[in-house]
């Protein structure tokens, strides 16, 4: 599964890897997102 994380805190880091080790493709996005950003 893919999973956006749109989440910055640094406390969300450990779930995030979790994820990851469970076999997830998993993006932490930091940034403000623009629209043509999502549509692709």
């Amino acid at each position: 599964m893919k999973i956006l994380c749109l989440y910055g805190n640094e406390c969300a880091l450990e779930l995030f890897e979790w994820m990851k080790n469970l076999g997830h493709k998993v993006v932490l996005w930091k940034e403000k997102l623009k629209e043509n950003w999502c549509a692709a």
